[in-house]
C-alpha cells in the first residue's frame, strides 16, 4: 500500500501481516511546534522524525514506530527540573497538567546522601542546584552489590537509591526525582520510580504492564500480550483515553524562574482515506503521543490511523493523509 501525504506534516505507514490474506496498518503522524506564548506554531523546520528505528536522545530511547496502536496517548517531557525557591532550598517540582483528564507531578531534589544520625541512617538537607535532568538516572534504583556481582532495582536498573544492606546505604545517594505521594523516608523503602522520559525495555515495569500471566502453573507463561505492550512512557505518564486535539496543556518546573508552560493545542486534525480498488474507506487519527521539549520551547504532537484490510493480488491499494474532512464520510469498522 503506498502513502500520499497531502498535508506539510511527515508521515510514514507501517503494515504487518494478521491473517493470511489480511494486513494491518497505521498511518503515523508526527507534528511539531513551537512555543509562542501560550499558542503553538508550526514547526516545520526541524520536525520530529517517523521512523521505525529507535530514536536515541539524552534523556532516553524512544521505541521505533511500528504498525501497532498504543493504549491512550503517551507522555513525555524531555528536559530539565529548574529549582524552585518558594519551595526552600535545594528543592523543585515538575507539575503536569492535561485538560481536565491527567495531573501528575514530581517532587524534585538537590543531591542527598544517607547520614547516620545516632544509630539511624538519616536523608541529608537536599544541596543547592540550579537544574536537575529528567532521566532515569536520577530516579528511585540503580545497582547494588551482591555475592554474585551486581543485581539491579528491577523497575530501574539506571537509577540510585537502591540498597540492600544499611552498610550499603551508608553515605549513599537518595534519588532526586520522587512520587510525593511515596517519599523516601527510610533507606529500605523501595517506591516505585517515577521520571518523564521514555521508560526503557529493561525496565519491570514495561513487562508487567504488557501481559497477562499464568503464574499458576509451574512455569508462568503468558496469556495474552496487551495493548499497553506498545507504550513506551512511565506508568504515571500513560493517559488511558487519547489525548483531545485541543486539550490544555499547563507544566511548571521546567523553565527557569519558575515560569509556566500553558498552551492549548491547535486542534489538527488528520484522517486518512483507505482506497482499494473502486472502494474508498475513512478514518480518523487519533493521538497517540505527546512530547514537550522543555529545553528548545517546543511540542511534538504524534496521531496515528490504524486501519486492516484484505489483500487481493494486483489490486490497487492506497493510503491518503489529509487533515480536511471536506467530501469524507466516516465509516464505523476499521476492518475490511
Amino acid at each position: 500500500m503506498d502513502l500520499i501525504n497531502r498535508t506539510p506534516t511527515p508521515a510514514a505507514l507501517f503494515s504487518t501481516s494478521v491473517a493470511e490474506d489480511r494486513l494491518m496498518a497505521s498511518v503515523v503522524v508526527r507534528a511539531t511546534y513551537r512555543i509562542d506564548g501560550h499558542a503553538l506554531v508550526p514547526d516545520h523546520e526541524s520536525p520530529w522524525p517517523v521512523d521505525g528505528q529507535p530514536i536515541k536522545t539524552e534523556y532516553g530511547d524512544f521505541d521505533g514506530d511500528t504498525p501497532f496502536r498504543r493504549k491512550g496517548t503517551d507522555l513525555f517531557v524531555l528536559g530539565k527540573a529548574y529549582a524552585m525557591p518558594s519551595l526552600g532550598p535545594g528543592r523543585g517540582r515538575v507539575e503536569l497538567q492535561v485538560g481536565t483528564e491527567h495531573a501528575h507531578a514530581i517532587e524534585v531534589f538537590g543531591q542527598r546522601r544517607w547520614v547516620r544520625r545516632g544509630a539511624a541512617l538519616m536523608p541529608s538537607a537536599p544541596a543547592a542546584f540550579d537544574a536537575v535532568a529528567l532521566t532515569w538516572a536520577n530516579a528511585y534504583g540503580g545497582q547494588c552489590a551482591v555475592d554474585a556481582g551486581a543485581m539491579g532495582y528491577p523497575p530501574n536498573p539506571k537509577g540510585k537509591g537502591y540498597y540492600l544492606t544499611e552498610a550499603q546505604a551508608d553515605g549513599g545517594e537518595l534519588p532526586q526525582l520522587e512520587d510525593p505521594a511515596q517519599p523516601v523516608r527510610g533507606w529500605e523503602d523501595q517506591p516505585a520510580p517515577v521520571c518523564t522520559a521514555p521508560l526503557g525495555l529493561d525496565s519491570s515495569m514495561r513487562g508487567l504492564r504488557s501481559a497477562d500471566f499464568d503464574t499458576t502453573a509451574p512455569v508462568p507463561r503468558v496469556l495474552r500480550i496487551r495493548q499497553e505492550f506498545h507504550n513506551n512512557a512511565a506508568p504515571a505518564m500513560l493517559m488511558p483515553r487519547p489525548m483531545e486535539p485541543d486539550a490544555v496543556v499547563r507544566l511548571r518546573g521546567v523553565r527557569p524562574g519558575e515560569q509556566e508552560l500553558r498552551f492549548r493545542l491547535p486542534g489538527e486534525v488528520f484522517h486518512v482515506q483507505v482506497q482499494l480498488a473502486n472502494r474508498a474507506y475513512v478514518f480518523p487519527a487519533q493521538i497517540d503521543l505527546f512530547i514537550v521539549l522543555a529545553e528548545e520551547a517546543r511540542v511534538v504532537v504524534g496521531h496515528r490511523c490504524t486501519f486492516r484490510y484484505r489483500f487481493v493480488p494486483m489490486e490497487r491499494r492506497a493510503a491518503v493523509l489529509k487533515s480536511d474532512l471536506a467530501g469524507m464520510k466516516f465509516v464505523r469498522d476499521n476492518t475490511e
